[in-house]
């Protein structure tokens, strides 16, 4: 308030202002010229309209991205409408996902006290969170859930928390796919889960995979997380891996349960998808096919992703269970159904006149049922 008053009395003691445009006003705040810019306030420069010169955005805009704390500080004191500060630039994004992309941390706590939105989508459909994972910002990812996760309830925290962009990304899925472990490792500490699939039905999992780096791994394999989901290629993890030659992530894949007998829609094994026959990681998978061969257990084999269609909020996969023989290259269907046409019902419903409900307990029969 000091610079305000300052500036408002300088004014006053000048006979010509200087010329008042956007221009300026950007030169003032590339240079951290605080002085100036509360000059631009006194004299009632317009600070809410979009501008050219800061991307068709605000100024608020542009002091996110590459300002200071001090000049944030100036400009909301006296602009403070939920309407300037949640203003869309020509990129879509608000002044909070300017201050997560510019890892301007400090202003990013400054706009939550005064009431920023950030459950807003932007570009892509992503939110401030999915951004803060996306360019490895683990402070920014922990500032802006901790103070939302005060402000509602716990439905409202995890459905922020598992958000997905257009491209049914999580912030856990951004954070897999590019290695960013400590965000990894504190989404899955809040709960966030790993089992949502992106529209080819990738999981975290297969993303981490593709990352080919195998700390990526570590976090997701603490959750509920299937091992041998398979995408719209019919890939796993351990396939991915075997693409990669990445001896040790296919040992840590191995290692916590990933089938190597498992076919994408090509009828290709992990085993089949690795480049080089002669590479140590086509020698360890060898071994695991005759360690997995010895155990003839049964294991099932996605026929269908999703019989829904994604109808439902987490995929309904069908299988067919068989045991293998790899020593005879045989296999045994143990239960197998093809997928039937049928209609999805999404609400049950009864016609009272036909059908008759009796629910006493008195009249209910008891059945015993077996296998046969």
């Amino acid at each position: 308030m000091n610079i305000l008053i300052k500036a408002s009395q300088q004014a006053n003691n000048t006979a010509i202002p200087e010329a008042l445009s956007a221009k300026n006003l950007h030169a003032a705040i590339k240079n951290d010229d605080i002085d100036r810019v509360a000059e631009f306030i006194v004299q009632g420069f317009d600070f809410t309209a979009p501008s050219q010169e800061f991307g068709f955005g605000t100024c608020l805009h542009f002091v996110c991205h590459c300002g200071s704390l001090d000049m944030a500080q100036l400009i909301l004191c006296r602009f403070s409408a939920p309407e300037f500060i949640d203003m869309l630039d020509k990129e879509f994004q608000t002044a909070v996902m300017c201050a997560v992309s510019g890892n301007k941390t400090d202003i990013l706590g400054l706009l939550l006290q005064y009431g920023a939105k950030i459950t807003q989508k932007g570009s892509d459909g992503m939110t401030a969170l999915h951004l803060a994972a996306k360019t490895g910002n683990i402070r920014a990812t922990k500032i802006l859930l901790e103070w939302y996760k005060k402000k509602v309830d716990g439905k409202r925290f995890m459905d922020f928390l598992n958000d997905v962009d257009n491209g049914n990304w999580t912030a856990l899925v951004w954070a897999a796919e590019l290695g960013h472990v400590n965000i990894e490792s504190y989404l899955v500490g809040l709960g966030a889960d790993a089992t949502i699939c992106d529209f080819e039905n990738n999981t975290a999992l297969h993303w981490a995979a593709l990352s080919n780096k195998i700390a990526a791994l570590l976090p997701l394999l603490q959750t509920n997380v299937n091992l041998n989901h398979q995408n719209v290629n019919g890939d796993t993890p351990l396939h991915i891996a075997c693409r990669h030659l990445n001896t040790q992530m296919c040992l840590m894949l191995l290692a916590n349960g990933s089938d190597v007998h498992v076919k994408n829609f090509t009828e290709e094994t992990a085993i089949g998808c690795i480049p080089d026959t002669k590479s140590q990681c086509a020698r360890i998978m060898q071994f695991n096919v005759l360690m997995q061969a010895r155990n003839s257990s049964p294991v099932s084999q996605i026929v269908c992703p999703d019989v829904t269609n994604g109808r439902e909020s987490i995929p309904i996969p069908m299988v067919k269970i068989v045991r293998r023989n790899v020593l005879r290259r045989s296999e045994e269907i143990l239960w197998d159904v093809s997928k039937p046409n049928f209609k999805y019902i999404t609400r049950p419903v009864v016609v009272e006149e036909l059908v008759q409900m009796d629910n006493r307990l008195a009249r209910m029969e008891v059945c015993d049922c077996g296998d046969k």
